[in-house]
């Protein structure tokens, strides 16, 4: 009996030595875990800033970014219509000012260029109206303005910035816009 003692005890202290070596290697498992958790989600945010960074909304090449809007100012002249059309070509429309802040950015890239912008009066001569339907709040005529002029029937960026009435038909570079993508 003293033998089968002996080895029940010799058999506990096995035991317990081997119930020791796994708590060890729970313990060291789990901090191997920890860290490979920890890497893991490191690695992820970091691929998640680069994927969000390529796909933050933005202008294309040669538009100017501004208040969620992308703009691009022709270098070329062209009347009222084909200025639209062009616009159009470009899936946007002349541009449609909403703001003193909008207002302030166009006039300061226009460099003092005639600019057309997405204003007009024609089929309701006197009663101004914005080519994508936005409510005519907003206005920055020059002082005197708009006149009409008989045949003046088409909004553009004046010098300074301001607007003024012109005839459809004149020649002059144009501001397109639309939502950044």
């Amino acid at each position: 009996m003293s033998e089968e003692i002996f080895q029940l005890q010799n058999n506990d202290n096995s035991m317990s030595e081997e119930i020791s070596d796994l708590q060890n290697n729970v313990t060291e498992f789990t901090a191997q875990l920890e860290t490979y958790k920890q890497e893991t989600i490191t690695e992820f945010t970091e691929q998640l800033e680069t994927y969000k960074q390529e796909t933050e909304p933005s202008c294309e090449s040669g538009w100017l970014e501004f208040a969620g809007h992308c703009y691009f100012f022709s270098t070329f002249a062209l009347n009222w219509r084909n200025a639209m059309d062009m616009c159009l070509s470009r899936q946007s429309h002349l541009a449609v000012i909403n703001s003193a802040e909008e207002q302030d950015f166009l006039a300061k890239q226009s460099n003092g260029r005639w600019n057309w912008i997405g204003l007009t009066d024609e089929g309701t001569v006197k009663r101004f109206r914005w080519i994508d339907g936005t409510p005519y709040s907003y206005q920055s005529w020059k002082p005197g303005q708009p006149d009409s002029g008989g045949r003046e029937h088409c909004a553009h960026l004046w010098h300074g910035g301001k607007w003024n009435d012109n005839a459809c038909s004149s020649i002059q570079t144009a501001i397109c816009e639309k939502r950044m993508k």
